[in-house]
């Protein structure tokens, strides 16, 4: 059975775009957990002027499933996420406010150490690739002990048989990256529409998503989007 993990960015981008408290992501927790998800997914950008020193002290010991911490590969951001006690680190690199994939193979000696560090700290480290062979040798290389497989360009295709292309390609890198005693995982714009074929795919064992959850929990609740969901991996 596949595991679902719930990104909080959505939530915390609303509380930065209305400057006070609120919604706060710590409390959407609980509804999350209950609601059925496996894992809790919060980005840590670094931004200083932000509510994220504080959200990492606690988040923690709110979380009562599975603690999945994004960060970008630096030294300082390493050192936050072995304080914050995660039980999952994933290596993303963020452009223009936007998540994307590591480029894996041109940054093995960074992320080694790094990586290194990480182990060293008892957390288990994930780094989000793009779906390809090289990546995920890459991946094995530097000590990696997940990848996720970004699907943005499965979900953008512009015609459906670039679509079923992608789908391929991406049920290849997860069987390839699993012989490689590699655990798999799935983001990048996914919904509750363009996931299910991506659930067909065995050896992908989670799924993570964030925005379009929070889009549905403006009209049904938070606690029933995730549901929703749940019923869709489960």
């Amino acid at each position: 059975m596949k595991r679902l993990g719930i990104i909080v960015d959505a939530i915390t981008a609303l509380r930065t775009l209305g400057g006070q408290n609120l919604p706060d992501p710590v409390h959407a927790i609980a509804m999350i957990e209950m609601a059925g998800a496996d894992s809790i997914v919060y980005t840590l950008q670094g931004i200083a002027s932000s509510k994220e020193p504080r959200d990492v002290k606690i988040l923690k010991d709110c979380i009562h499933t599975h603690f999945n911490l994004r960060i970008t590969p630096n030294h300082e951001m390493v050192q936050l996420a072995i304080n914050a006690r995660a039980e999952m680190v994933t290596l993303i690199r963020m452009e223009a406010n936007e998540i994307k994939s590591i480029a894996v193979q041109q940054n093995e000696n960074q992320l080694m150490s790094l990586i290194s560090d990480l182990r060293a700290g008892g957390i288990v480290v994930n780094v989000l690739i793009e779906p390809d062979a090289n990546e995920i040798k890459s991946a094995v290389k530097i000590g990696c002990d997940y990848i996720e497989l970004n699907t943005e360009k499965y979900v953008n295709s512009d015609s459906l048989t670039l679509m079923e292309q992608e789908l391929e390609n991406l049920k290849a890198m997860a069987m390839a990256a699993t012989k490689l005693d590699l655990g798999v995982m799935a983001s990048g714009h996914l919904n509750y529409t363009n996931v299910r074929d991506l659930l067909k795919i065995d050896e992908i064992e989670e799924i993570n998503v964030g925005h379009s959850v929070v889009s549905r929990a403006l009209f049904v609740g938070l606690d029933q989007a995730v549901r929703d969901f749940v019923t869709i991996v489960k």
